[in-house]
């Protein structure tokens, strides 16, 4: 099975609130192959991850 594409979404709330507990914005990906299509969650920081991957 060959991957055809992947794209990602950086998610976060309207307001990032400087509490840093890390559950404000998040990092998901989509990924599709075959006809088939998957969607996940990055367990990184999602601006540093996006950054790598540009």
């Amino acid at each position: 099975m060959i991957i055809e594409s992947v794209d990602l979404f950086y998610v976060r709330m309207p307001e990032v609130l400087d509490i840093g507990d890390g559950s404000q914005d998040g990092l998901v990906f989509r990924v599709r192959a075959g006809g088939f299509e998957g969607f996940g969650e990055a367990v990184a920081s999602p601006l540093t991850s996006l950054h790598k991957l540009s």
